[in-house]
């Protein structure tokens, strides 16, 4: 693929379920909105690129230690 990934399967979905988004997944992208792009909200894929410019790479950083702080939390309970 263009950025090294392999082409996905299609996966047909059931016409039950219409959200273009998850809950779960939402939440995980809660610290690039509020943190990164300090809350703007965009549709547009190439303003979204300018925004975070070269902060892409620290972001990923920073969201895997966030992600894996609260999972090693959630296993405490």
């Amino acid at each position: 693929g263009r950025y090294g990934y392999r082409p996905a399967e299609l996966i047909e979905r059931c016409g039950c379920h219409n959200s273009r988004t998850t809950g779960i997944s939402e939440s995980r992208l809660e610290v690039i909105k509020h943190t990164v792009l300090q809350g703007e909200v965009t549709s547009r894929i190439d303003q979204v690129v300018q925004i975070l410019d070269f902060n892409i790479r620290q972001t990923e950083i920073n969201y895997s230690n966030h992600y894996l702080l609260n999972l090693i939390r959630s296993r405490r309970m």
